[in-house]
């Protein structure tokens, strides 16, 4: 039976990145999210905004290749600096991904992995 992974308690200062695991950002989203990385800088995480999450970007329904989103996606769960990935939407083409993640590196250093900001 497998076992639960619990990620650690967050400490202020710890990096937060917001990512596009699903479909895109909407640009009329735009300044929720900026509201949204004001609020956890606010609690003193450092955030950062992976880079398919630039607002406009799209490729069909999603926010890019399922490829694409999985290297990043998966370069986030091995960088030890990276504490929570938040991600800002997410929906039917993350399913599609799955197969494509690196689940060694979720047991490695399980991370906490909100739904929303």
């Amino acid at each position: 039976m497998s076992q639960l992974l619990r990620p650690r308690a967050l400490v202020p200062g710890e990096l937060v990145v917001v990512v596009a695991l699903s479909g895109p950002l909407d640009a009329r989203y735009a300044p929720d999210l900026e509201r949204a990385v004001a609020e956890l800088e606010w609690m003193g995480f450092r955030v950062r905004l992976a880079p398919l999450l630039e607002a406009g970007r799209h490729r069909w329904w999603s926010a890019a290749r399922p490829d694409e989103i999985a290297e990043e996606f998966n370069g986030l769960l091995r960088d030890p600096e990276v504490r929570p990935i938040v991600a800002h939407d997410g929906g039917h083409t993350v399913f599609g991904d799955l197969d494509l993640i690196d689940f060694d590196a979720i047991r490695a250093d399980p991370k906490p992995t909100p739904s929303r900001p």
